[in-house]
């Protein structure tokens, strides 16, 4: 019959559980972090899989320490299966298999914003970087705006003649 924690270990799991949820929770907000406009900040599918497998692979970390089983097999058995929870999470983050228009758009827009946030707050004193940042600056804005009107045009939200002037041939 399979090991049914009590006591002190149920008390270890629902702590351990607790820890694992804020921590996907705190990764996923912080993954935002350097978004200098709370208007650029859509929900990012790739942010929820790097949170979970981030969260996953604690999971595996705090279990191995705490070891709430009784016995090493078990405490190896969940370690076990949260480091392939994780690896898994991450092959899925990789493959981008999950990511479709609106998705690589709202990622791309967070990373461009970020480049932003970083060129625009830095203590920058080289003429060559702060040179090589207005460019970032001025081309990642442009890039947002791009994106931000073809999010739009697939949201329905612009006409079709817009829509079909904002694509670029692969």
């Amino acid at each position: 019959m399979p090991y049914l924690p009590q006591g002190r270990n149920v008390a270890q799991i629902r702590r351990l559980t607790a820890a694992a949820a804020v921590n996907a929770i705190s990764l996923f907000l912080l993954g935002y972090a350097l978004v200098p406009d709370a208007g650029l900040a859509r929900l990012d599918p790739n942010r929820i899989c790097l949170a979970l497998t981030m969260a996953v692979a604690g999971v595996a970390v705090f279990w191995a320490l705490l070891r709430p089983q009784p016995t090493a097999r078990g405490n190896l058995r969940v370690v076990a299966l949260a480091l392939v929870a994780a690896a898994g999470l991450l092959g899925l983050l990789r493959s981008q298999i999950l990511t479709g228009d609106r998705a690589a758009l709202a990622t791309m827009i967070r990373s461009q914003s970020s480049a932003i946030l970083v060129c625009n707050r830095a203590r920058l004193q080289d003429p060559q970087v702060i040179a090589l940042c207005d460019g970032i600056v001025a081309r990642r804005e442009a890039e947002i705006a791009q994106m931000q009107s073809l999010i739009a045009a697939l949201d329905g939200d612009a006409p079709a003649a817009d829509h079909a002037a904002l694509r670029t041939g692969r």
